[in-house]
């Protein structure tokens, strides 16, 4: 087993207030810490309870990363407004207007072509019938249009910092401690969470290969000692047929030493989230946005 024996001491679970990331966690953990004889509940039950810890989305700005932050709305709104993103969106604008005249859905950015991908994605892993038009344009080229909808979210470091900042911030922190030997018990940060955190959090940390990842996909970060130096080790598995992925942050080797590490990611890691969130979007005089939509005030996490 990864830690041994389910001990309170020794993991942390946290996870988004989504009821398939919340079973996630339960199915994940039940077949981490089967009970040893003592903790069985019952005899024929190969399972014990492990807590699960979660925030509300809309309070939650860590993991799911849906507490408001103004900044973050602006800067994104920014973004999509871009020449690089509006280039985007004509390159594909034929592939928009079949998908609004089939769909019934108005699809007209690629975000909008990613719900949608979503949708046929499942119904096809369940083995549903689609439409006859889904034939021209399933899996490609509404795959490749995916694809730059999970690089969105985080497009350039101030929305990575104000997306998955304070994620990366919690890691860091758990590796200075262990390294510090101040948590001695802790072997394991547990979360469960979405395709959309692991590209964020990939694309944040400068490793993200353009592509959707797949249900159950997994970042593993991890605190190693080599040669007695503290080493951390970026892993990504998004396959259950292949090996997982050693990553190499930019600037680093495969084994990042922690102090380069923590080098590495001061500038994603917010010193002040409310305050970063809250601060100068009101005016912002140098914005490219059209006027009429510079006033966001609603808060609203896009």
């Amino acid at each position: 087993h990864l830690v041994g024996d389910y001990n309170k001491e020794k993991i942390y679970v946290q996870s988004t207030d989504v009821d398939r990331t919340l079973m996630s966690a339960e199915c994940n953990l039940a077949a981490l810490f089967p009970p040893n004889s003592s903790e069985k509940l019952t005899p024929s039950l190969p399972w014990q309870p492990v807590p699960i810890h979660t925030t509300s989305e809309h309070l939650d700005s860590v993991l799911a990363a849906k507490a408001p932050c103004p900044r973050y709305d602006l800067e994104l709104i920014k973004v999509k407004n871009s020449k690089e993103i509006q280039d985007l969106n004509k390159k594909y604008k034929d592939l928009f207007k079949y998908l609004t005249m089939n769909s019934g859905r108005a699809i007209e950015n690629i975000s909008e072509v990613e719900f949608l991908y979503d949708v046929l994605l499942i119904e096809n892993n369940n083995n549903l019938t689609l439409p006859n038009w889904t034939a021209s344009v399933f899996p490609h080229p509404m795959d490749e249009v995916a694809r730059w909808s999970f690089a969105l979210p985080t497009w350039n470091k101030e929305l990575g910092r104000l997306k998955s900042g304070l994620l990366i911030g919690d890691m860091v922190k758990h590796f200075k401690d262990k390294h510090a030997n101040k948590i001695n018990n802790r072997h394991l940060w547990f979360y469960s969470a979405h395709d959309s955190t692991v590209a964020n959090l990939l694309n944040t940390l400068g490793v993200f290969d353009l592509h959707n990842p797949p249900y159950s996909a997994t970042v593993l970060l991890e605190l190693r000692v080599k040669n007695n130096q503290s080493i951390v080790t970026l892993v990504y598995r998004n396959s259950t047929t292949k090996g997982p992925y050693l990553l190499t942050i930019p600037g680093c080797s495969p084994g990042c030493p922690l102090d380069q590490f923590i080098k590495l990611t001061e500038d994603v890691i917010p010193k002040d989230w409310k305050l970063e969130c809250h601060a100068h979007y009101f005016f912002d005089l140098t914005s490219d946005l059209p006027f009429n939509t510079i006033a966001i005030f609603d808060k609203k996490n896009l």
